[in-house]
């Protein structure tokens, strides 16, 4: 959101000057491989852990038995849609009106569908391509269907009505519910479209912008307006000169630093410009928090405002996969990880933008509404009295490799041999997890706890899913590909067959 809202100042009649601050550099540090012109979709492939991606690590889980997680999160100009893996989806209606409901005034899916309607498309002619041309515009933002798919993704797509799972025309005009094959975030020559690119580098020469790469917000600089505190300022180190420096806003301060480092910042880096003025030195290494009292106490952080919900109620989706074993050449794991192959399918790509490279893994998605009957049978009743009965309840994702790579299983992909993967997520958890601090420093990393399978209603979904997955693995339109017994499974296994045994 706030790459569209820099792009909507500069649409505005009022005279405004912006100020924007970045922690590292921009994403020509990412084009090591191809240049700008010939850089296919699959660029995601070797971000991961580089300088820029913050590479967090969570905090061990109590309920998967202490595993941490990775957590990739973009360090760079246009942020994670950078680096993430490239999927467009919008979401139930549902979502956003219930974001309303719950005092997020602007957030409903009749205030943001106008900006969702700015998002270019093109026209596609295959029934499982196919999109509501209403729900598009011509804005900066290009989203695609993948230029191509493995065949086993169509199988995917005819496999989910086997869970009731139904073909749409497009699942982003707000019902959210059903099977298509996945649009990416790419333009028309399949290349990455990314806050950067999208919404920066077409008003990156406006004379009212200043963009401060390398730099890091050290503070926000507090005061009064009536009876609220408000941000006026912020201290900023620039590392690339060494210096601090303070700007004050003479309109407003949008902090848009992510779930993960929004409340981080809020928590430790914070300054009541009461008591400093604008000394620039005393704002860097001025240190006050907004947050839970308690929290910011245990860690030597002053509390300038007392808030209980700050970095609370943390809600994410967990993953987990069935791997099967294809015939090659039926997925995209050798197009991209064979030398041989990928020499093949690069130089495809920068022939006439066609080939494996076009599609970043053959993304293909389906979401599940839970009926009354199913929520009653599994005891979720937190859907009901949540009032989330309106939306998406599991989301089902085929992936032409195995997917994911770094999981533990007793099962590991063979370099000459090619998978696919399904995959659940829950869209509607009812686990809770949260952002803390362990230290005063706002560079320091912060605890991510998420928490997942807190709740047992979760394990019990998550569970009922992996059958539908299973289930989905078994159906017809997979029978001349898979290799195998048990429908060419090859992790978790055959072996898995308990709901104890599904859950380890």
């Amino acid at each position: 959101m706030y790459s569209r809202t820099i792009s909507n100042l500069f649409h505005s009649s009022t005279p405004l000057f912006v100020l924007a601050i970045w922690v590292t550099a921009c994403i020509r540090f990412v084009a090591a491989q191809a240049t700008s012109e010939l850089k296919p979709s699959y660029d995601f492939i070797i971000v991961g852990g580089s300088p820029i991606d913050w590479d967090f690590v969570t905090a061990p889980q109590a309920h998967l038995n202490d595993r941490t997680i990775q957590y990739h999160r973009g360090r760079c100009l246009g942020g994670s849609s950078v680096i993430n893996g490239m999927a467009y989806v919008r979401g139930s209606s549902a979502l956003y009106n219930r974001w309303e409901e719950l005092g997020n005034q602007g957030w409903s899916w009749n205030d943001v569908y106008p900006y969702f309607q700015k998002v270019k498309t093109r026209q596609n002619n295959d029934s499982y391509t196919t999109h509501d041309a209403s729900a598009y515009g011509d804005g900066p933002l290009a989203v695609s269907y993948g230029g191509w798919e493995p065949s086993t993704s169509v199988a995917f797509i005819e496999a989910c009505s086997s869970i009731g799972v139904p073909l749409v025309n497009d699942l982003n005009d707000g019902s959210g519910i059903g099977v298509k094959q996945g649009m990416i975030t790419a333009n028309k020559e399949f290349q990455r479209s990314s806050a950067y690119n999208a919404y920066y580098t077409p008003v990156s020469n406006r004379t009212n912008l200043t963009v401060r790469p390398l730099a890091s917000v050290q503070s926000l600089l507090m005061g009064s307006n009536g009876n609220a505190t408000v941000a006026k300022g912020v201290a900023v180190f620039d590392h690339v000169d060494a210096s601090p420096y303070v700007v004050m806003a003479s309109k407003e301060i949008i902090l848009s630093a992510g779930f993960i480092q929004t409340p981080q910042l809020l928590m430790t880096a914070v300054c009541d410009t009461a008591s400093h003025k604008e000394d620039k030195y005393a704002n860097i290494f001025c240190t006050q928090g907004i947050g839970p009292p308690e929290m910011l106490k245990a860690v030597g952080v002053p509390v300038l405002v007392a808030n209980e919900n700050v970095g609370q109620n943390l809600q994410d989706s967990n993953l987990f996969s069935v791997k099967v074993h294809t015939r090659n050449g039926t997925g995209i794991q050798l197009a991209l990880l064979d030398p041989i192959e990928l020499q093949k399918n690069l130089a495809q790509y920068r022939a006439n933008k066609t080939g494996p490279l076009t599609s970043p893994g053959g993304f293909t998605n389906a979401f599940q509404k839970l009926n009354t009957t199913e929520i009653a049978d599994l005891g979720a009743h937190y859907i009901v009295n949540e009032n989330r009965m309106d939306q998406a309840h599991v989301q089902y994702s085929y992936t032409g490799a195995f997917y994911p790579m770094n999981v533990f299983g007793n099962y590991f992909a063979m370099p000459n041999q090619d998978y696919f993967s399904v995959s659940a997520t829950l869209l509607a958890p009812a686990s809770r997890g949260s952002i803390k601090i362990g230290s005063a420093m706002a560079t320091d990393p912060p605890i991510i706890d998420l928490n997942f399978y807190a709740e047992d209603i979760d394990r019990r979904i998550s569970i009922q899913a992996f059958k539908n997955m299973r289930q989905l693995i078994s159906q017809p339109a997979f029978a001349d590909f898979s290799i195998g017994p048990n429908n060419g499974e090859v992790s978790p296994g055959a072996a898995v067959q308990t709901d104890n045994e599904i859950w380890k």
